[in-house]
């Protein structure tokens, strides 16, 4: 095996002995939408005193979460919108989730990504080939619909053909719609009994229609060509 190869399997090796030591720890059990209502005011008063402190803290809190799948991006976000606002919440959490989701992307990629792809290159092709034409649209809608795991989106993508700066960019955009939804609920954080209250059907069904609409032109314009063809 080839030194980097060697170094690039440490280097996933060790993010999993992480990634389950804080998964298995507990160390998110104390982290609960109860108790950050009763620390909400103790919170803003920090915030205001340390503002810069409190901004960078989020951020990289929220990075790690992105990054090992904390189950605490919502209850996060939540408290964000209530510490920060709705507008520099979500911005905050958006830029946190980036790029938690974006060191996942790299480090599937570059561990056992391109082996994957070129050990199965023939079924990789067609594959590459649709995701070419089709990814974009894939990796907004698979964040529109929140339903699809987030971490787990990060290391398909990994494993595509999908540039960095295209998975960033859909990335950011597409969790756009849900932070603001939560960092809105935030504003009246002393009032939600459950972050499952936030998930009305309502919302879901805006959401699925969003990712739906992605999907209208190309949908479109394949009847159109299947039309033109039947006619010949």
């Amino acid at each position: 095996m080839k030194k980097s190869g060697k170094v690039s399997l440490f280097i996933l090796a060790s993010f999993l002995i992480i990634f389950f030591g804080l998964r298995f720890s507990g160390i998110t059990d104390d982290i609960t939408l109860a108790n950050i209502q009763e620390q909400a005011a103790s919170l803003r008063f920090f915030v205001h005193e340390n503002y810069v402190l409190s901004v960078l803290s989020f951020i990289v809190f929220y990075i790690i979460i992105a990054a090992f799948a904390l189950p605490l991006a919502s209850l996060t976000t939540i408290t964000g919108g209530y510490l920060f606002g709705t507008f520099l919440g979500a911005l905050y959490a958006n830029v946190g989730a980036t790029i938690g989701g974006a060191v996942v992307f790299l480090l599937v990629r570059y561990s056992i990504g391109d082996m994957i792809q070129e050990r199965y290159a023939p079924t990789f092709k067609k594959f590459n080939r649709k995701f070419e034409q089709q990814g974009v649209r894939f990796l907004i809608a698979s964040r529109l619909i929140v339903v699809f795991p987030y971490f787990l989106v990060n290391m398909v993508a990994g494993l595509t053909s999908a540039s960095f700066w295209t998975f960033v960019w859909t990335t950011s955009l597409g969790i756009l719609p849900a932070s603001f939804v939560f960092t809105f609920a935030g504003q009246q954080l002393q009032h939600i009994h459950s972050i499952t209250d936030i998930f009305t059907p309502q919302m879901m069904l805006a959401l699925a229609a969003m990712a739906l609409m992605l999907f209208i032109p190309s949908l479109f314009t394949h009847l159109i060509n299947n039309m033109n063809g039947n006619n010949k």
